[in-house]
């Protein structure tokens, strides 16, 4: 699992900061998030490509015992 900040993003807050520091570290904080997410979506769509070849039909046919779980 990854932590929550990482699958939410992080509430944007009204201009309650006044360090131009903070507001600085903020946004690349900001950033480095967006960019994160970006690439774990890039990611997930990859996996799910190479996961989707390998993936092969089971034929049934009519009568065939099955095991139901």
């Amino acid at each position: 699992m990854l932590p929550c900040c990482l699958v939410a993003a992080p509430p944007d807050d009204p201009n309650v900061v006044t360090v131009p520091f903070v507001e600085q570290h903020r946004d690349n904080l900001r950033a480095a998030h967006a960019l994160a997410r970006e690439h774990l979506h890039t990611y997930a769509k990859t996996q799910k490509r190479y996961f989707d070849v390998r993936v092969k039909p089971v034929p049934y046919h009519v009568g065939q015992k099955v095991w139901l779980y």
